[in-house]
C-alpha cells in the first residue's frame, strides 16, 4: 500500500504519495488516517543501542550460576565501596530477565537506612523518567516488564 499510491480510507480513490514525510500511514478506528512520524536516532543513541544489546546478549549466554555469581561478586564489591556510606540515599533498579540481580544490593541498602530511589518511566513517548522513593512495597509492572514505584515524590537527582 505505500507505494506510489495510496488509497483515501473514506473514498477508496488513489492519491499520489507526492510531497509525503517519510512516516509510516496507519488506519485508525475512523475514516482518517493519521501519521506517525519515526525519529531519526543520534549517533550515540544508536551506539548506545548497540551497546545494550551486546549486553544483553552476553548476559543471556551466561549459566545461572554464573550469573549468581556475578550478581553476588557485584553485591560484595559495592557493599565495601564508600558508594554506600555517608549517604543518605541511593538510586538502583530492580533486575528482570538476566540483568545482575539486585535484591541483596536493595537489603543492605535499607539495613544502612539509605532511602533507596528506583526509576519510573514518566512519559513514554519522550523517554523521559523519574527516580521515585520505593519503600519496597507495591511495585507495578510497567509496559516493558520492569517493576517499579508507584507515583509519588520526585528524587531531584
Amino acid at each position: 500500500m505505500h507505494a506510489e499510491l495510496c488509497k483515501s480510507a473514506s473514498s477508496r480513490k488513489p492519491y499520489p504519495l507526492q510531497g509525503v514525510p517519510p512516516v509510516a500511514l496507519v488506519e485508525s478506528n475512523g475514516t482518517h488516517r493519521h501519521r506517525r512520524v519515526t525519529p531519526s536516532l543520534l549517533p550515540w543513541q544508536l551506539e548506545r543501542r548497540a551497546q545494550r544489546a551486546r549486553a544483553r546478549l552476553q548476559r543471556a549466554a551466561l549459566s545461572a550460576g554464573q550469573r549468581r555469581r556475578a550478581s553476588e561478586r557485584m553485591t560484595r564489591i559495592l557493599a565495601a565501596s564508600p558508594l554506600l556510606r555517608g549517604r543518605r540515599r541511593i538510586a538502583l533498579y530492580v533486575a528482570i530477565g538476566a540483568e545482575p540481580d539486585t535484591q541483596a544490593l536493595l537489603a543492605i541498602a535499607r539495613r544502612r537506612g539509605l532511602k533507596i530511589c528506583l526509576p519510573r518511566i514518566r512519559n513514554y513517548p519522550r523517554h523521559t523518567m523519574d527516580f521515585v522513593a520505593d519503600s519496597g512495597m507495591r511495585r507495578r509492572v510497567n509496559r516493558h516488564g520492569i517493576p517499579e514505584p508507584p507515583p509519588g515524590a520526585r528524587i531531584p537527582i
